[in-house]
């Protein structure tokens, strides 16, 4: 079953959007466990994605923005949370132990374009980019940061 799986340092894959519960769930789970120096990058062409710390330290670089965490429990702490676009690259450097659950999933559409500050979190809307044939492709990403 997929939830005896042995938690390693890296990316431990829980379920899969292509196969078993996955393909009824609709989406990507992991946990990516970081050490001290560790760094992580993905960019999912196809799919929007969410990245939640748990619990750690570490520096989130997306895009021109970075935003640095430091929750050491998940229970006396507010949560940090950046939820990406399908497209948009994004970087996760540990300083020290880090648990952070991954989570992806298929959407062709892009967010829509905020820069609210709402309560304690705050929302970083989409960056336009120009295209060769004068069109543009929205990208965008919200950060939930306590």
């Amino acid at each position: 079953m997929y939830m005896d799986k042995q938690v390693k340092r890296g990316y431990n894959e829980y379920i899969r959007l292509d196969e078993g519960i996955g393909k009824d769930a609709m989406m990507d789970v992991a946990l990516l466990v970081m050490e001290d120096g560790d760094t992580w990058s993905c960019e999912e062409p196809e799919k929007e994605v969410a990245a939640l710390v748990f619990d750690g330290k570490c520096t989130i670089k997306w895009e021109n923005e970075s935003y640095d965490v430091d929750r050491p429990n998940p229970f006396d702490y507010n949560p940090s949370c950046l939820h990406v676009c399908k497209g948009v690259k994004f970087e996760i450097i540990a300083h020290g132990p880090c648990n952070i659950y991954i989570q992806k999933t298929l959407n062709e559409k892009t967010f829509p374009e905020q820069d609210v500050q709402a309560g304690r979190h705050r929302y970083l809307g989409t960056r336009q980019q120009g295209r060769a044939d004068g069109l543009h492709q929205a990208r965008c990403t919200h950060l939930l940061r306590p």
